[in-house]
């Protein structure tokens, strides 16, 4: 069985440090519209970056890198398309109509494996490392990286696919891809001035299937296209408490 790596066991150097704790999302004019589409309350993720779900460890020589978009863990085309399906869902319902991301199958973290993406013609590094997390032995990765491991984060899967949406922001290619389309559901709808938590549901491993009664108002936020990425300073130690209880 194939080994997947952490996401502190890969840097550009050969000599692997202390790794720093990141939020995926940072403070910015897209938290709002993260937090409708995840089912959250107005806030509750804005006031809480430090969440288990928000957050994940990487070493200080990818820090930079990952927080200017050149580098994302992409989930698998399967878990993007269900997160594209119950997130659009989401953004289109009324508060009390959303589905809570936790209550969604596919929201488990140990059930998700991530790929490292490299946005083209940005990532200029040649050389990256890959340290196995059982041996610590570490290997040698040369651009364009076509054999680097996969890996697993203890972050949602949901807020890892939303911050890697990021990479279509400037892209016209790849419309039909799940993330090209989460972006435009996730920014084509302005969440309304105050919403509450989505009541919880029962598992969801299917469609969903209930009614819902849509929301009329669409307009885009003049804001919304700021990055919903951390910046470079969002760092520290510690997890805090999880979005859920």
């Amino acid at each position: 069985m194939q080994t997947s790596y952490r996401s502190q066991d890969i840097s550009p150097c050969p000599t692997f440090a202390n790794p720093v704790l990141v939020p995926l999302v940072g403070h910015s004019a897209t938290t709002n519209h993260i937090e409708y589409m995840l089912g959250l309350a107005k806030d509750e993720l804005w006031d809480n970056l430090f969440c288990e779900e928000n957050v994940f460890e990487l070493q200080p020589q990818m820090l930079e890198d990952f927080c200017r978009g050149t580098v994302d863990f992409l989930p698998s085309s399967d878990v993007c398309e269900r997160i594209l399906q119950v997130g659009s869902r989401n953004m289109d319902s009324q508060p009390d109509q959303r589905i809570l991301f936790k209550d969604v199958a596919e929201s488990d973290p140990s059930r998700c494996v991530y790929t490292l993406h490299f946005k083209e013609g940005l990532y200029d590094k040649d050389i990256l490392h890959a340290r196995h997390p059982v041996t610590g032995h570490v290997t040698v990765h040369t651009a364009p990286f076509s054999h680097l491991p996969s890996f697993i984060l203890p972050a949602s899967p949901w807020i890892v696919a939303i911050t890697a949406s990021r990479i279509w922001r400037l892209r016209t290619s790849g419309l039909d891809d799940p993330l090209h389309r989460l972006r435009r559901a996730l920014l084509g709808t302005c969440p309304p001035t105050y919403f509450s938590r989505a009541p919880s549901r029962a598992m969801i491993s299917n469609s969903p299937s209930m009614n819902y009664k849509p929301r009329t108002n669409t307009t885009l936020s003049p804001r919304a296209s700021e990055s919903s990425g951390p910046s470079s300073s969002e760092h520290k130690q510690n997890p805090g408490k999880r979005l859920h209880r």
